[in-house]
């Protein structure tokens, strides 16, 4: 009658735990979450944007799976869910760029979360992932004027190198030059403010080196926006 009893015990918690289900899907449990992207300037010093990442991978792992089990892609608002998932603990990962520069190719951003019970809605927080190719559709023009000092002539000058700083950068980010007719142009700008300048002779003699900045700061504030500045006036 003992050796039923035990019997009878040790088949039912071998039949217990043969229907309690591996971490997957199966279930009615959920797991959602955000991917917020930071864009930053090419080495990670200036932080050029922020905003919702749309339309990328977000992957997910059942429990201590060697690979990845799913992927879902995030909405226009970079949310994502993966549904239809068992009690368990999974791994929610996205892919971003290394912001130490320790390495060249894409690392994993990872939030750990458990499914503890049955029709349950777990929120995975906020996965932040880094770029540094900060592009948008924003431009800036405008003229470097070159004046005489002494006469008042002027004219457009060619050749001259202009300059533009993003947001508190303590350096330029690039340069160009300005066309025959003056004319410079930065594009592919993304929301935010700029400092644009050339440099100028100082009749003033205030500077030591008798150089100084001639500069200009516009703020980009809508995606498309096409800022035309003032002339940068130089002398000679």
């Amino acid at each position: 009658m003992k050796k039923n009893l035990l019997f009878t015990i040790a088949a039912a918690i071998l039949l217990l735990s043969s229907c309690q289900k591996e971490p997957g899907l199966g279930g009615n449990s959920a797991i959602h979450g955000l991917v917020e992207l930071k864009n930053y300037n090419q080495n990670f010093t200036i932080l050029k944007e922020q905003k919702p990442l749309i339309d990328d991978y977000v992957y997910i792992v059942y429990g201590n799976n060697a690979g990845t089990s799913d992927r879902v892609k995030t909405s226009y608002d970079g949310s994502f869910s993966f549904t239809h998932l068992t009690k368990g603990k999974y791994t929610v990962y996205a892919f971003s760029k290394d912001t130490t520069l320790n390495t060249t190719g894409e690392i994993a951003v990872i939030k750990e979360v458990e499914i503890t019970a049955d029709k349950q809605d777990v929120d995975a927080g906020t996965i932040v992932v880094a770029n540094n190719n900060a592009i948008g559709n924003a431009t800036i023009f405008g003229k470097v004027l070159m004046q005489s000092s002494t006469t008042g002539n002027s004219y457009y000058e060619s050749n001259q190198y202009v300059y533009i700083i993003y947001d508190n950068g303590i350096s330029y980010e690039t340069s160009i030059r300005t066309n025959y007719n003056g004319e410079y142009l930065f594009s592919n700008l993304p929301l935010g403010t700029y400092t644009i300048y050339t440099y100028s002779l100082d009749i003033f003699n205030t500077s030591p080196n008798n150089v100084i900045p001639v500069i200009q700061t516009v703020t980009i504030n809508s995606i498309n926006q096409n800022v035309v500045l003032p002339d940068l006036v130089i002398y000679y």
